[in-house]
């Protein structure tokens, strides 16, 4: 195991996966696209983790650029709203 803690709550394996992205009340606190970003970034199984730094700057870019990321496949939703921002804005 690559991460040693002296108490559980440090270790990665047992971070609730969904909260790293909510409020305690449950309200959303970053955007899903940087969410998915970091929970890739931070997977506790280094085969679900970016391959390489390139490839985490990669999506940082493309999430900047309000394209799709490689850490989340877009949903039709996402496409259309993309889509949307894009010829209106």
């Amino acid at each position: 195991m690559p991460f040693r803690g002296k108490n559980a709550h440090f270790r990665p394996e047992t971070f609730p996966e969904k909260s790293l992205c909510k409020l305690k009340n449950g309200r959303r606190k970053i955007d899903k696209s940087l969410c998915a970003i970091i929970r890739k970034a931070t997977a506790y199984d280094l085969a679900e983790r970016y391959q390489t730094v390139d490839d985490l700057a990669e999506d940082l870019r493309r999430f900047m650029a309000g394209l799709s990321i490689s850490a989340s496949p877009d949903t039709l939703r996402d496409k259309l709203t993309r889509l949307f921002f894009r010829r209106h804005l």
